[in-house]
């Protein structure tokens, strides 16, 4: 999770300046990457050496969390349902914490929280009863 937010901030920073749905993308994929690896290894240990097979099902279950969830929760939070926004600036606000961190940060930083939060209940779930499961 600290990489997707490391790569996503990165990406979406003034001088950058990518969308935040076309930083997502990179951001995910660079954190799936690390994910499978590390859920392998440290995780859920599967017994065998079955990671092909496994690491299709992990595929199935994290792009569409990754390129289908996360960015519908992107994109809703970020037009429709501003709602969270709202509240974390006031929050912020209230904290003195726009003044070093930024409101544009703040802003797409709760999206991206809403956004992985939907995909963290979504992997977990199919990755101990589908991908991982014995």
């Amino acid at each position: 999770m600290i990489l997707d937010f490391a790569v996503f901030n990165l990406l979406t920073r003034r001088g950058v300046g990518w969308s935040k749905i076309r930083a997502n993308f990179v951001s995910v994929t660079c954190a799936m990457t690390f994910n499978f690896a590390a859920n392998w290894l440290l995780v859920f240990q599967p017994s065998g050496n079955a990671w092909f097979v496994r690491g299709g099902k992990f595929l199935m279950v994290t792009l569409f969390s990754a390129f289908v969830l996360q960015n519908a929760v992107l994109h809703f939070t970020g037009r429709r349902w501003t709602r969270p926004v709202v509240i974390a600036l006031a929050v912020s606000r209230k904290l003195n914490l726009d003044r070093w961190m930024g409101i544009d940060v703040i802003s797409r930083n709760t999206c991206k929280v809403l956004a992985v939060g939907v995909g963290l209940i979504w992997n977990f779930t199919w990755y101990k009863f589908f991908v991982y499961a014995s």
